[in-house]
């Protein structure tokens, strides 16, 4: 079995750990030899001063000459006491911005969403970016993609191949509708199914031609806004939107509220027509629907309608009994 090598920034991450363990070390061992010589150098200026001491108890007076080698042993203990100090504080420094050198320079990204943050990208980018490359590097994990040169140049070109195959569909797409004619006119037929009037709150989601298609692989940030259902059948609906939507888009709605429950129900834009108040209200033709959901929905519609009819009808009749 092949052991797979490491990657080359892992690599240059460890090598330069390790020098920054070694020589962190090495600083270490040398404060501990400092250290120890000058508690030395402090022990032997401790005895010496000792044995002044002890000559003078003993009533004999030291010599000018050893006195002189004593002060001079604890000047120069004092010095080298000092110099140990700095130069401790001189390795503990050099040796704390190594490290952080070393931890910055072998800080590299690691993932694909790191590698293209560094460059400029937003998370939305990122998202289509890696799932562009993961497709370029087989299904694999596509860091090496963005890593190297030659994965940029594929990648860049791929890019470009993708752009003029959109802009040969966009130039397919305006050819079919310049034969087929834009007609200003809704010469649309009414809706065979029952229909019944409502005001219900809906959550509403513009969707674009990308996003209905499934081998697409670019992903839209999008966001439901709030919108009205103004009358519902099972073959289609119209709603109360607060901005134009285009027709011939794609949207797709569901209620707000679990009063009357209608799951994500994808349509057809037929028309859109401004309101007085400023709004938009849209015909939609639905695509494969949820007819269980939706019939059902319009049962309890129907139900609460005649029942509230029933009760306004019972309450005159009291009233002019009364």
């Amino acid at each position: 079995m092949e052991i797979a090598p490491l990657p080359s920034t892992e690599v240059a991450s460890m090598s330069t750990e390790v020098i920054v363990m070694l020589s962190n070390r090495i600083a270490q061992l040398k404060i501990r030899w400092m250290s120890i010589g000058i508690t030395l150098l402090a022990s032997s200026a401790a005895q010496a001063l000792d044995r002044d001491g002890m000559w003078r108890m003993m009533g004999n007076t030291v010599r000018s000459d050893d006195k002189g080698d004593t002060a001079w042993f604890l000047i120069v203990a004092v010095l080298l006491m000092l110099a140990a100090i700095v130069l401790a504080r001189r390795y503990y420094q050099v040796s704390r911005r190594r490290g952080a050198a070393g931890r910055t320079t072998a800080r590299v990204p690691r993932t694909f969403a790191e590698q293209a943050g560094s460059m400029g990208f937003r998370p939305l980018e990122v998202t289509n970016l890696r799932r562009i490359a993961r497709r370029l590097a087989g299904g694999a994990d596509p860091v090496s993609v963005l890593a190297t040169s030659s994965g940029r140049q594929f990648l860049t070109a791929d890019l470009r191949k993708r752009i003029r195959r959109r802009e040969k569909e966009i130039e397919l797409l305006s050819n079919i509708l310049k034969k087929l004619g834009a007609k200003t006119g809704h010469d649309f037929h009414d809706r065979e199914e029952v229909r019944v009037e409502t005001d219900l709150a809906i959550w509403l989601v513009e969707k674009s031609d990308e996003q209905a298609d499934g081998d697409d692989e670019v992903i839209v940030d999008i966001a439901p806004t709030a919108a009205r259902l103004a009358d519902l059948s099972e073959g289609g609906a119209a709603i109360v939107a607060g901005a134009k939507i285009e027709p011939g888009g794609l949207v797709e709605f569901w209620s707000a509220y679990s009063q009357y429950w209608i799951p994500p129900t994808q349509a057809g834009v037929v028309s859109c027509r401004p309101t007085d108040d400023g709004a938009a209200s849209v015909s939609l033709h639905f695509l494969d629907p949820p007819r269980t959901e939706i019939r059902r929905a319009i049962q309890e519609i129907q139900r609460d309608e005649r029942e509230e009819l029933e009760d306004m009808l019972n309450s005159s009749d009291v009233g002019d009994l009364n």
